[in-house]
């Protein structure tokens, strides 16, 4: 759970940008649109995604490289007390490097996509409203974006799971009935029976 201090400074992290970008906007127009960004606030919001854009690009980057490093660690060692540990740390690592990468691309072809619609798009498309129109649907994309995101993550760690599951039944799966599994069975006894009288 994140400490008081970490959301007051999320808070005024989001106020501050926020403020920076609509310092400028005056709100002359006689309805504000939750879609469209009035001419003043556009280049800074674009320059704002694109930071946002590097920004996923820098954790991304740094995921891509955790994970190396964990697929590293979990394959130099060989204790059996680590291993399992750290191949929960590989698996999870590498289902948050899928979630990145999918937010990743995603909010790359968003961004690229504004940029074709904000500086090529009276070419593309001549129709001023058709292109307003067009502009609007692709700046409401941004939370399907995030809806798709979730959806693979959960897909993801569904098929982690089974994955898991699948490995683990092929692990332990041990024959209990018929010639293979007396014969099994007499092994387990034989093996507590060893072990105890080795200890005393």
């Amino acid at each position: 759970m994140p400490a008081l201090p970490d959301i007051c400074f999320s808070i005024l992290l989001d106020i501050l940008v926020i403020y920076y970008i609509y310092c400028d906007e005056l709100f002359t127009d006689k309805t504000i649109s939750f879609i469209f960004f009035p001419k003043a606030v556009a280049p800074k919001m674009f320059i704002y995604f694109c930071v946002m854009g590097i920004l996923n690009l820098i954790n991304f980057l740094f995921s891509m490289y955790q994970h190396r490093k964990n697929n590293q660690i979990r394959n130099s060692k060989n204790y059996l007390s680590s291993k399992y540990q750290l191949e929960e740390v590989y698996e999870s690592t590498k289902f948050s490097v899928s979630v990145i990468s999918c937010h990743f691309l995603l909010f790359s072809l968003y961004i690229v996509g504004i940029g074709i619609l904000r500086y090529f798009g009276s070419k593309i498309i001549p129709d001023s409203i058709d292109l307003m129109a067009c502009r609007g649907a692709f700046t409401t994309m941004i939370s399907f974006n995030n809806l798709v995101v979730g959806v693979i993550a959960v897909c993801l760690n569904r098929k982690m799971k089974q994955r898991k599951r699948n490995s683990i039944k092929r692990t332990v799966r041990i024959k209990t009935t018929g010639n293979v599994g007396a014969q099994n069975y007499e092994n387990q006894i034989f093996r507590i029976w060893n072990s105890t009288l080795k200890m005393h």
